[in-house]
């Protein structure tokens, strides 16, 4: 099987990643437990390293990208049952639910992520998800508890500009300036060259009357990246 030869012989984990996400995706779609078979005869090879896991969290990314959450909800599965603490793959999987229209699913991966320890490599996907847990508890009702979360959660990860970016939206919205420009202040103090960061400054300025400075923070945001749509509007 192709799959198999490209992924003995590939000369090096990007290669092998790149070429192998969509055949495994094909393979998958054309009949559900292929693709898995593979990933789990592989993660059985003590050389493997958890190379197989970068497969599988690499075609389940390809699979959503193509709009094929069911073959991603899969493949994401396969990974969280090898590995349950794999934020990588529990952030995957309410994406997966969203597209196929599971909305208690989605929750319940959702919450199992929230509740993820904060190690090291689960960082950044524990922040993607207590985002995206705050957005969806914002719907219900007030933002006082969500906001109290997610200020723990920077007591903890302050270096966590996606955190930083919603809370400070919140208070922007209730005309909480001063304190979403501290947030972002402090957060500017880890990721000074974080664009998103640099146009929200820009935003708390110009809530503030401060144009000039406003306008620095744009001009500097968008030498960062020309696409920041925050910058561009301000």
């Amino acid at each position: 099987m192709a799959a198999r030869t490209i992924y003995k012989n590939a000369e090096s984990d990007s290669e092998a990643i790149n070429l192998l996400a969509p055949i495994l995706v094909s393979l998958e779609a054309a009949h559900a437990g292929d693709a898995i078979t593979l990933l789990r005869e592989w993660s059985g090879d003590e050389q493997d390293v958890g190379r197989y896991a970068k497969v599988a969290i690499t075609t389940a990314e390809y699979a959503l990208a193509k709009s094929a959450p069911a073959v991603a909800e899969r493949i994401a599965l396969f990974v969280f049952e090898t590995d349950p603490e794999s934020a990588h793959a529990l952030y995957l999987l309410p994406r997966a639910y969203g597209m196929q229209g599971k909305p208690l699913k989605r929750r319940e991966y959702l919450s199992r992520l929230v509740a993820l320890p904060p190690k090291p490599r689960n960082e950044k996907y524990l922040d993607l998800a207590l985002v995206e847990w705050a957005r969806t508890q914002k719907q219900k009702g007030s933002s006082d508890a969500i906001l109290t979360k997610l200020q723990k959660r920077l007591k903890d990860n302050p270096n966590s500009p996606a955190v930083r970016l919603f809370i400070s939206g919140v208070l922007l919205q209730e005309q909480r300036v001063d304190q979403a420009t501290e947030i972002i202040s402090q957060g500017l103090d880890y990721a000074p060259e974080d664009s998103r960061l640099l146009a929200r400054m820009g935003t708390c300025l110009l809530q503030q009357g401060l144009g000039d400075m406003a306008a620095d923070f744009f001009s500097q945001a968008l030498k960062i990246d020309s696409a920041n749509a925050e910058a561009k509007a301000g």
